[in-house]
């Protein structure tokens, strides 16, 4: 029982992880987006 815990705490270790890394590549995507559309506008 006590390795199924142990499994079980890994696991939302990970989970916790990927959340952070997707939240770190939305802002990244968001980043992008806002300084592509000022290259846009600064190219008009």
């Amino acid at each position: 029982m006590e390795e199924l815990y142990k499994v079980m705490d890994d696991l939302l270790d990970l989970e916790f992880y990927i959340k952070v890394g997707m939240d770190i590549m939305k802002e990244l995507e968001e980043l992008y987006a806002s300084d592509s559309e000022k290259e846009d506008t600064c190219n008009l």
